[in-house]
């Protein structure tokens, strides 16, 4: 018996006993479809895991990490070769729901990952749907020390503010993300705030004195 198959062996007996931590290997060395174990096993098994835990009427570390990988599995089409949509977002929903309600509920496990990728399959929906996709970037945005991760996150928040969609329709929010963006290099950014601005939208108090300025001083002829 190679080491894999030891390992699996060990790990499927720990499993037997209740070990979620070894569950979880176990489901790792399925993803890599090691040790005569395929993606569909590991579905099986991070299933496992979160129902064990819903039964229990408790949420763990452990449960989370498994939420997890099943959603990314999902999101992917690791198994079909095609994302399951549907599939992923009630994982991510799960997942994230703490985020939604009371930041202070996901410190220990802030996963912004899982909140971009929500708000990704959310964002082509309408209805209380897309309310919650941005709010998910919001969150992300307003959250995370670091944004570089997500580099069209501002360009997302910019467009919806400026379509109003998801939320209420602001020119200057709009204007604000798609600066943010511009400074991340986002070429549609930097079109879509020159359009704006264009129209006189989204423009800032000094801008405005500047665009003023710029008229007085080159009156068209």
């Amino acid at each position: 018996m190679d080491l894999v198959a030891q390992a699996r062996y060990w790990l499927e007996r720990a499993q037997s006993q209740g070990h979620s931590e070894a569950a979880l290997e176990l489901g790792g060395l399925a993803e890599g479809e090691e040790a005569g174990l395929t993606l569909e096993d590991a579905v099986t098994i991070y299933e496992k895991i979160i129902s064990v835990v819903e039964k229990e009427g408790r949420s763990s570390f452990n449960s989370l990490r498994a939420t997890r990988r099943l959603g990314d599995i999902y999101f992917d089409g690791k198994v079909k070769r095609v994302p399951e949509p549907d599939k992923a977002i009630l994982c991510f929903r799960r997942l994230c729901r703490s985020v939604l309600e009371d930041i202070s509920n996901f410190s220990w496990f802030r996963d912004f990952d899982s909140l971009y990728k929500l708000g990704l399959l959310l964002e082509s929906k309408e209805g209380d749907d897309l309310i919650e996709s941005f709010q998910c970037f919001k969150q992300i945005v307003t959250k995370a020390s670091d944004t570089a991760p997500f580099p069209d996150l501002e360009l997302r928040l910019g467009r919806m503010y400026e379509e109003g969609r998801g939320t209420e329709q602001d020119d200057g929010w709009a204007a604000y993300y798609y600066k943010l963006a511009l400074k991340k290099g986002n070429a549609e950014a930097g079109e879509r705030l020159a359009r704006l601005h264009e129209q006189g939208r989204g423009l800032t108090w000094f801008e405005k004195i500047g665009a003023k300025l710029a008229q007085l001083m080159n009156p068209v002829k």
